[in-house]
């Protein structure tokens, strides 16, 4: 698993305009940061009003928010991995930082279903943000740093939140999904051409 630090590798040898993929962005990561701006401060908002309604406290301690922080971000990242064709184990597979978006991110230089490209996708969310929640509310447990980190990997969810509503709305139920670089790209084609698995 190489660890990249610049822009996400690109494969030179996957053509995706002259194979007849269609792009689904322009892979501005700044771009798409400040359009999941909004999904951002609904989903921090969102929580934080729920847990409040429950007498769950987060907090206030700067330290435990830092240390969450660096706690969360690979954490989040290997669970994007985690759900991929062969995992953690896979030589497809690739981390890296961006530091010009100030971005951490996993890439998977192959093709993926569409449900299978939105399960990973949304997976960071739902073990972090979503259960933990669940698991408070419905023992009554008051522990402040699993409800801080549960809302802040929501925070740091939004761009997964923005591309899977995004690949939900606009491509089709039956196509693959591949990404080159920070672009994305999708191909309607016959299940016996896709590799990557479901």
């Amino acid at each position: 698993m190489p660890f990249i630090i610049g822009k996400v590798y690109e494969n030179e040898h996957f053509t995706p305009e002259l194979e007849g993929w269609t792009r689904m962005d322009d892979g501005n990561i700044l771009k798409d940061q400040l359009k999941a701006l909004p999904i951002a401060l609904m989903t921090v908002v969102v929580m934080t009003l729920i847990y409040r309604a429950y007498e769950i406290e987060m907090g206030d301690s700067l330290l435990v928010l830092l240390a969450l922080f660096i706690i969360i971000v690979p954490l989040h990242e290997f669970i994007h991995a985690f759900f991929l064709p062969d995992s953690l184990r896979s030589d497809k597979v690739f981390f890296g930082l961006y530091p010009k978006g100030m971005a951490f991110y996993v890439h998977y230089e192959g093709g993926l279903s569409k449900t299978r490209f939105l399960v990973v996708m949304i997976a960071p969310f739902v073990i972090l943000s979503i259960v933990p929640m669940i698991i408070l509310i419905v023992f009554d447990l008051h522990i402040s740093y699993i409800a801080r980190m549960s809302v802040l990997n929501g925070l740091l969810a939004c761009v997964d939140l923005l591309g899977f509503s995004t690949i939900v709305r606009k491509i089709p139920r039956n196509a693959t999904i591949r990404n080159k670089g920070s672009k994305t790209y999708w191909k309607v084609q016959e299940i016996r051409n896709f590799e990557s698995g479901a």
